[in-house]
């Protein structure tokens, strides 16, 4: 057989089982894991929604920089000097703005770094270990709720799925 051709054979190959590796989703975004305790993470998602729960129309997105969006406003990057109050209040941020940027880049350093109100669900859904691509089957979100099991499986039927459930916390993935 030709040297190319084999080559090429070998390159299709490879490439089609990095492909078919690549569509499952990651075991370890199937389980809820946090740098610091559960119930800290639950408080935390308690008291963010507690204050998000006020707006009908909610999102936030810390992205790889550590540059917030809130309802597509650019808020700014969120580091030592920007999170000082004097600095927030030059901009007109007031100290429960202070606490809510810290909050997000708390939750950003245990895997969440977006939030929103779920159009089919009609609650909050944080993003959990986001993925790189945008792959649909391996979207994961974080739910506090104090739901029972039940009526989670209820509301979530035909649309999403538990995979993990500790505290108040529900990890969720998306039916395709």
């Amino acid at each position: 057989m030709n040297i190319k051709l084999m080559r090429y054979f070998n390159i299709i190959i490879l490439a089609t089982l990095v492909l078919l590796g690549s569509c499952e989703p990651s075991k370890e975004r199937n389980k809820i894991s946090f740098k610091c305790s559960t119930k800290q993470i639950n408080d935390t998602i308690t008291f963010l929604n507690g204050y998000l729960s006020n707006y009908s129309e909610v999102n936030y997105y810390l992205d790889e920089n550590n540059l917030l969006r809130i309802d597509n406003v650019e808020i700014g990057i969120l580091d030592s000097t920007f999170l000082k109050f004097e600095n927030l209040k030059a901009k007109g941020y007031t100290k429960t703005d202070q606490q809510i940027f810290q909050t997000i880049l708390y939750l950003r350093r245990n895997g969440i770094n977006s939030c929103f109100r779920h159009r089919d669900l009609d609650f909050l859904v944080y993003d959990y270990k986001p993925t790189s691509e945008n792959e649909f089957a391996d979207i994961r979100y974080i739910v506090c709720s104090e739901l029972y099991m039940d009526e989670i499986l209820d509301i979530i039927e035909g649309y999403a799925y538990v995979l993990d459930h500790q505290a108040d916390l529900y990890l969720i993935g998306l039916n395709e």
